[in-house]
């Protein structure tokens, strides 16, 4: 008897490193990942198929997870029904005023716990019996600095023990090279006084530090990055 083919689950992020660990994880657990990069992106994969579930980051282009939800619900033809998780790395829950109604069935906070992402995944599916929602990170506040940011080890150790080292290491890799890229564009666009592209860079810094669970990088680049205007 042929094996059923793996469920698929669409992921979409706009940071490239959130979406090869989202990745990593779901086909570790036996789904077959579709990656969008944005909400546009996601609402036309949502149209091509049915899926068993669908992860959205809130804060996109084009169209934003929020944006991309409500879209789904209503139009697409396979996936009006199916359970959509939230990914952010912003303090709030699904009842927060600020999802405006979304049609969001669950959020987890970036840094994704990873086993309790992958639970609700699987529950939602009826093949686990409990829900779980994603913990908050702890609070901290240093300066930015690549040579000294403090990574949540909870998350690196949920990696460790659910991903090949390869892959690990690979995504550390990727981290310290883009927070080192990025760092450089800021102080760029800081000497330049040029607010817009400040702005994308702390986006992308908030991207990149919510994945590793630097927190202190993430709440201090997105501070600069609501105050952009006074650079």
């Amino acid at each position: 008897m042929n094996a059923s083919p793996p469920k698929a689950v669409l992921i979409a992020d706009d940071d490239p490193t959130n979406r090869e660990l989202v990745e990593a994880f779901l086909m570790k657990s036996g789904y077959r990942a579709i990656v969008a990069t944005n909400g546009e992106e996601a609402v036309q994969h949502a149209n091509q198929e049915p899926l068993h579930a669908i992860l959205l980051d809130i804060s996109m282009p084009v169209l934003d997870g929020k944006q991309a939800a409500r879209l789904i619900r209503e139009l697409s033809a396979h996936n009006k029904e199916t359970p959509i998780a939230a990914l952010t790395a912003y303090q709030i829950t699904v009842d927060d005023p600020t999802m405006s109604g979304a049609p969001i069935n669950a959020l987890f906070r970036k840094p994704v716990d990873w086993a309790a992402l992958i639970d609700w995944i699987n529950a939602v599916g009826g093949e686990m019996a409990n829900n779980a929602l994603a913990t908050s990170a702890e609070n901290a506040a240093p300066e930015i600095d690549e040579n000294a940011v403090e990574i949540n080890q909870t998350i690196i150790m949920q990696m460790r023990d659910s991903l090949p080292a390869d892959t690990v290491m690979r995504l550390y890799s990727r981290f310290q090279q883009d927070l080192a890229a990025r760092l450089a564009e800021l102080d760029q666009a800081i000497a330049d006084q040029d607010i817009e592209q400040a702005r994308k860079t702390t986006h992308a810094l908030c991207g990149i530090a919510s994945a590793f669970g630097a927190v202190s990088l993430e709440q201090h680049a997105r501070h600069l990055h609501n105050h952009a205007d006074q650079i």
